[in-house]
């Protein structure tokens, strides 16, 4: 039987098995293989469609672990900001965001996924936002506060916050434009208009770890 699950899905599957709600967007046509849209500020979307087995460590045990491996992958120019497991249309993804300084701008990018894995192919839809403008407005905010009412305090010449971050996802609501708010709430917006071709969910799973730690 898993042969055959196998053999159907992959037969099954092809870059417009899976899709989501774009009418926010505005389409630049197909790069690199990839369907590419971009929103009303700017930012890129892209959807890749990958014939071969996920490039995620097979067997890991936590999420603690799955956070790692991309950790390892993304090297020192980017750091996690979020990484966990939901389920897209029913099926385990993953969702991370991640962070780092953007060369061009002196700002910074922000780059989010949701990636859909089988055992032999995967969909990883893509997002990237930039800073611009007036660059460190989130940082310079609550730096400010957490002075104020003792949540952070300054240690060898660095703010150093109490058992809080800038990209914590409770501040977005309150800047919403900021590019890391922006992310979030499109990677939402998309993830819950996610639809997988019902042939393609018979194909064979990606084992993904559950636990949140």
């Amino acid at each position: 039987m898993g042969i055959l699950r196998n053999i159907f899905g992959k037969q099954s599957a092809s870059p417009d098995s899976v899709t989501f709600d774009v009418s926010r967007y505005e389409y630049q046509g197909v790069r690199d293989g990839a369907k590419v849209w971009h929103t009303a500020e700017g930012d890129g979307l892209g959807i890749y469609f990958f014939r071969k087995r996920p490039d995620i460590p097979v067997g890991l045990a936590s999420i603690s672990q799955l956070r790692e491996s991309y950790s390892s992958m993304l090297g020192d120019k980017f750091r996690i900001i979020d990484c966990f497991v939901q389920p897209l249309d029913e099926i385990p993804s993953i969702r991370l965001v991640a962070g780092g300084p953007d060369p061009k701008s002196g700002g910074a990018v922000f780059v989010g996924s949701l990636t859909i894995p089988f055992r032999d192919f995967s969909y990883v839809i893509k997002m990237q936002t930039y800073e611009r403008g007036v660059t460190g407005m989130r940082e310079a905010i609550w730096v400010e506060q957490a002075l104020r009412n003792g949540t952070g305090s300054i240690q060898d010449g660095k703010f150093v916050a109490h058992g809080w971050s800038v990209d914590d996802e409770q501040f977005d609501n309150l800047l919403p434009k900021h590019p890391l708010s922006r992310l979030r709430q499109e990677l939402r917006l998309i993830a819950e208009s996610v639809r997988i071709d019902e042939k393609v969910k018979r194909a064979e799973p990606f084992d993904l770890p559950q636990d949140v730690t």
